[in-house]
């Protein structure tokens, strides 16, 4: 079952090439928050197979910050996709300011680069 913040991941994902299509937004920056949100995934995947393996561990301030850096859609994917930081209550709270602030800053850009 979707969830939720996968299905606001989801929704900003898919809205990127709808916007850069028509003259919305740049590509260059649909590309950046393409790739910073599967970067952001990825980190995520890393940092799930090192604790699975009882390996060093990404720190949560570094995840935070990629979820700061535009990659917030892949970080709420791999809550659910890999279940991971899902149930660390204290972890919600700043990656869903991440969530907020960069859709407040996504909504600015739009509106700066369509006056």
């Amino acid at each position: 079952m979707i969830t939720f913040p996968a299905l606001l991941a989801l929704t900003q994902l898919c809205a990127l090439p709808l916007l850069v299509l028509t003259g919305m937004l740049p590509i260059w920056l649909a590309g950046l928050y393409a790739v910073m949100s599967l970067l952001t995934f990825l980190v995520y995947g890393w940092d799930k197979r090192a604790a699975q393996r009882k390996q060093s561990r990404v720190a949560e301030r570094t995840l935070h910050t990629w979820a700061w850096l535009g990659g917030w859609p892949g970080a709420l994917l791999a809550r659910q996709l890999l279940r991971h930081k899902s149930s660390k209550k204290e972890y919600k709270l700043p990656l869903w300011l991440s969530v907020g602030g960069n859709l407040l800053f996504f909504a600015a850009l739009l509106w700066w680069c369509n006056p």
